[in-house]
């Protein structure tokens, strides 16, 4: 069980480090550089989340309440988002976790942001099944952000 457990830590280390160093890459080029920290949430907290049975916001930018990222940032993910109607909610119920604590440093021009989607906006919870046409709504939306921050100053 040890050697498996340094197995996974060794895994993941070499994980981060190649993250850094594109990153890092991205800095030198551009200025600064974006993490987007992509994942997907239950349309409602579950049992042993601290918001169970609430319905949740469509989206949910997390970014360590302001300290993985500019505010820029974050303010330029929520009207995006807003602007394509969808309801979002700045780090509720997800503030963001490893990797915008690990890899978010504004002060060194890193900006790290998480960004939860309800999963029922583009597939089927319980089949976990991709539900058209939420799913090509759903990239849509992301392949115009992702497009919206190549002018975006930080």
């Amino acid at each position: 069980m040890l050697d498996e457990w340094r197995e996974r830590t060794a895994i993941h280390a070499a994980y981060h480090d190649a993250v850094a160093r594109a990153l890092a890459r991205a800095r030198e080029r551009f200025g600064y550089a974006i993490l987007l920290d992509g994942h997907s949430m239950p349309s409602r907290g579950r049992a042993g989340h601290k918001d169970p049975g609430r319905a949740r916001a469509d989206v949910v930018p997390g970014d360590r309440d302001g300290t993985s990222c500019a505010a820029a940032l974050t303010e330029h993910v929520t009207r995006h988002f807003e602007k394509a109607g969808l309801r979002v909610v700045a780090n509720d119920p997800y503030k963001g976790g490893f990797i915008t604590t690990h890899h978010g440093r504004p002060a060194d021009r890193i900006h790290a942001i998480q960004i939860e989607l309800r999963r029922d906006l583009y597939m089927d919870e319980g089949a976990y099944e991709i539900a058209e046409p939420g799913f090509s709504k759903v990239r849509g939306i992301l392949d115009a952000l992702v497009a919206s921050l190549r002018t975006l100053k930080l």
